[in-house]
């Protein structure tokens, strides 16, 4: 890992501004808008938003791939589901299809 302090400080600042604009535009794609973002952000990071530096942005990044995986195995066991003639009744239990 690359020592922050030999780094010089403009490829700081436009590394940070990089990473928040990736976590606002990710966000987005969630669907969040950007008062959710900062909160979200807030919350899982205990940092005020105008605070946040790289560490944070990335921790962020971090939790936003968690959440994809988590969305994409949902999406794939109901398709198996699906594909089985079974689906999830909304309270965690399964009903078969007719067919």
């Amino acid at each position: 890992m690359i020592d922050d302090s030999i780094v010089p400080r403009d490829s700081q600042r436009s590394r940070r501004i990089r990473l928040r604009a990736a976590v606002l535009r990710i966000g987005a794609l969630l669907g969040w808008e950007p008062h959710d973002v900062i909160a979200f952000a807030e919350a899982l990071t205990n940092c005020p938003w105008r605070r946040c530096g790289c560490d944070e942005f990335e921790t962020v990044l971090e939790e936003y791939l968690a959440l994809g995986r988590v969305i994409g195995e949902k999406a794939r066991r109901r398709t198996a589901h699906r594909r089985n003639g079974v689906v999830p009744n909304g309270e965690g239990a399964v009903r078969a299809v007719a067919t």
